[in-house]
């Protein structure tokens, strides 16, 4: 995006490279649909990390996205309020276009939200945290991990409690399976076009079938979230699974963002995870956009730990 925006300083008028602000759409996520990625909250934080650590002159103030709070707007429904009445044919998509944090308080993203307390803190809420993006201010657009063979990275390690968190672009013959914890001992999900199965330290199994989701999980990028914590009883862990967290546009409310697998099992918390893996579910070619780990809050403590920045 920032190519398109600065691109005409090349032109002979040098009137056009001395902007004190620049308006733009920058910030939305890949819309469902779209053919082309419109930036992102990540990318453009790229950009503004990359211009401080490369000394520029001049870091701007962002508008971010155009509304901080999801709500009943164009720049969420595929079709929907304000454009069309509120209906079941105003589909959910699987990502919003804009919006940082949902109504219920959940952040679309954890892991842009910690990207943003990054940048206006200084503080690293992350365990790991990879974007696959340059540390410069000069990328021409985003830039993704294609999974065409099996990745595997150290990870800081942190508490009894953990949450995994990444945006992934799927098709229907080429899925994803993360896979986490100590070298003997992992935990592992699969994202394919049909079903979300998390598999865990213990053995458990439990499946989340895609047909349930609202818009599906193709044509647009997916975030899926695993939170790992103690569970209620001494000796027992309790797993959570989100897949694109979506509201509903018929109730007032529009809702609470509730996962779509629960449970818990006997075995006992252990440290957060060790190592990290990405490999390839049927054939290769699935994208990662991001991935990362955080404290099982999302990172707000004030004891948030420093991170790995894997790039």
């Amino acid at each position: 995006w920032n190519q398109q925006i600065f691109s005409e300083c090349n032109s002979t008028d040098s009137s056009t490279c001395s902007r004190g602000a620049v308006v733009t759409e920058a910030g939305a996520r890949w819309y469902q649909g779209a053919g082309a990625d419109m930036g992102s909250p990540a990318t453009v934080l790229n950009y503004l990390r990359g211009l401080k650590d490369n000394q520029a002159p001049f870091v701007p103030g962002v508008m971010l996205a155009w509304e901080l709070m999801v709500g009943n707007s164009n720049t969420r429904w595929i079709g929907g309020p304000p454009c069309d009445p509120a209906s079941t044919a105003a589909r959910e998509p699987m990502v919003p276009w804009c919006g940082l944090l949902f109504p219920d308080g959940t952040p679309v993203s954890y892991t842009e939200a910690g990207l943003v307390r990054q940048h206006l803190t200084g503080r690293d809420p992350f365990l790991f945290i990879s974007t696959w993006l340059e540390d410069r201010g000069n990328l021409s657009g985003d830039e993704y991990l294609t999974v065409n063979r099996s990745w595997s990275w150290p990870v800081t390690k942190g508490g009894p409690g953990y949450m995994v968190e990444a945006a992934a672009l799927i098709t229907g013959d080429a899925g994803l399976i993360f896979a986490w914890g100590q070298a003997k001992d992992t935990a592992q999900l699969s994202f394919a076009a049909e079903n979300l199965t998390l598999v865990t330290n213990a053995g458990a199994r439990a499946t989340f079938h895609t047909a349930h989701a609202e818009a599906g999980v193709l044509g647009g990028w997916s975030i899926v979230r695993v939170i790992c914590s103690p569970g209620s009883r001494t000796g027992t862990i309790r797993w959570r699974v989100w897949l694109n967290p979506v509201l509903s546009a018929l109730d007032p409310t529009l809702g609470t963002i509730d996962p779509v697998i629960e449970f818990e099992e006997t075995d006992s918390p252990t440290a957060g995870p060790e190592l990290l893996k990405i490999e390839p579910l049927g054939v290769s070619g699935a994208l990662v956009d991001y991935i990362s780990i955080l404290p099982e809050d999302g990172g707000v403590s004030p004891a948030a730990p420093r991170p790995l920045i894997v790039v």
